[in-house]
């Protein structure tokens, strides 16, 4: 909940990448070990690139409650409009919420991690989008 911009940094995850570099600095790791794992990090970042099997497993962790049980999915999307709304000092109705949600899911499911076949297959849509696509169909008829 801390404001990455009053601290100088463009994005949450650029935040959290220096916050990460300094913890795992005090733990004597290598210089070449340190900077994976702030690319690591920064691969949470929407617009990021992802190509090493670190940045991948990342991302993929990082997106992976959009592919949880719908309830869950349910309580992520839910939380994460009170916790912009509360950042950003604005208020949503649940209808906009969803709308932006989705988009942003869309943008998610344009992507290829290509960890796993989880992820990717060549023959059909991957398991993930499948269950994801899911999630967020279910969510925009509820709305």
């Amino acid at each position: 909940m801390e404001d990455h911009v009053a601290r100088g940094f463009e994005s949450k995850e650029a935040y959290s990448a220096d916050l990460a570099r300094a913890r795992v600095r005090q733990h004597g790791v290598p210089t070449r070990t340190i900077a994976k794992v702030a690319a690591a990090t920064l691969s949470t970042h929407i617009d990021a690139n992802f190509v090493t099997v670190e940045q991948q497993a990342v991302r993929a962790a990082d997106l992976s409650g959009l592919a949880a049980d719908y309830e869950t999915f349910w309580r992520n999307t839910a939380n994460l409009k009170t916790e912009h709304e509360l950042f950003y000092a604005v208020t949503l109705c649940w209808s906009e919420w969803v709308g932006n949600a989705s988009r942003t899911i869309r943008f998610y499911l344009s992507q290829e991690i290509g960890l796993t076949s989880y992820f990717v297959t060549k023959l059909c849509e991957p398991a993930f989008h499948q269950v994801v696509r899911g999630n967020l169909e279910r969510l925009l008829d509820e709305r």
